[in-house]
């Protein structure tokens, strides 16, 4: 009786009112051990065509951001293209069933690609690509910091000054404390 009540007393334990002390201790140490040594489970798979092609894009932008980080800038900007072309959600071929969270979250990750191409244009000094790159993200998202701050960058590498401070001040006054 004394084990049955302080087994009711610890939270989540199974109901041990019928057990003997030793059933009830074998019991508490199998969902210890089942609770402790479970495995996550694994995230269902992608439904629809959108989220395949969401999470197989984002899975190439996160390969091309570890190429980034090798410093390996080529290789990022091919895993940013390839990224890109699964994150074009125009060209999904049930585009009636594209529901608007999944839309944006393709956007979202389209803006990262050509930023973080930006960033590999910017690294490679080929400051055109990354002044391209960075305007068609502002096109979408008219007050990017990132993309003015690398706007400005891409600007400097141009040798076209007051357009890069131009930006640099924008960038500022969208993240001022950045």
């Amino acid at each position: 009786a004394a084990a049955a009540a302080a087994a009711a007393s610890h939270p989540g334990a199974p109901d041990t009112e019928h057990r003997s002390d030793d059933a009830t201790a074998i019991a508490r140490a199998a969902t210890a051990t089942a609770t402790s040594s479970a495995p996550e489970p694994a995230p269902p798979p992608p439904a629809t065509e959108a989220e395949l092609r969401a999470h197989v894009g984002y899975e190439l932008l996160e390969a091309g951001n570890a190429a980034y980080h090798r410093q390996d800038w080529q290789a990022a900007l091919r895993q940013y293209m390839l990224s890109m072309r699964y994150l074009d959600w125009f060209s999904l071929r049930s585009l009636e069933l594209l529901t608007y969270p999944q839309k944006r979250r393709m956007e979202e990750g389209e803006q990262r690609c050509r930023l973080n191409r930006a960033a590999c244009y910017l690294k490679l000094q080929q400051y055109a690509d990354a002044r391209d790159e960075c305007q068609s993200v502002l096109r979408n998202v008219p007050s990017h910091p990132k993309a003015l701050y690398r706007l400005g960058l891409a600007y400097e590498g141009l040798k076209r000054y007051e357009e890069a401070v131009q930006q640099l001040n924008r960038a500022a006054l969208c993240k001022p404390n950045d």
